[in-house]
């Protein structure tokens, strides 16, 4: 199985965060780093949808609350045998975001090119 920066993973099995936060089988989390080419994962967990109180503290609440959103459960280090594939990555994150995580870790000389064919694609588009 090959995953992909962003691809919306399920866990299959609890995971053990040695801090007391545990994240427990069938949790949904977002593949934030690719460790050793695929051995491994860090994988952004989500709890409730939570919101802010008036004091700032931390309540329950649901998706159709404007002022909710998702609880970070912590970023865990995972295995391929852990997780499962809920949604690619192209169908939940935009090509810009994807495109920018692409060229995060290019060398100048290869940024240079993709400028330039994207300057390229650009001039032919407005002709």
């Amino acid at each position: 199985m090959i995953l992909n920066l962003f691809d919306t993973v399920r866990l299959t099995e609890d995971i053990d965060s040695g801090d007391g936060v545990d994240a427990s089988m069938g949790t949904l989390g977002a593949i934030v780093e690719i460790l050793n080419q695929g051995e491994a994962y860090l994988v952004e967990c989500f709890g409730n949808w939570v919101k802010y109180d008036g004091e700032g503290n931390v309540e329950p609440s649901h998706r159709e609350d404007p002022d909710a959103f998702i609880e970070t459960l912590g970023v865990e280090t995972v295995y391929p045998h852990q997780i499962q594939l809920v949604k690619p990555a192209e169908e939940s994150v935009g090509v810009r975001a994807q495109l920018l995580t692409v060229i995060e870790d290019m060398p100048e000389v290869l940024l240079e090119e993709v400028k330039d064919f994207a300057e390229f694609v650009r001039q032919r588009k407005m002709s």
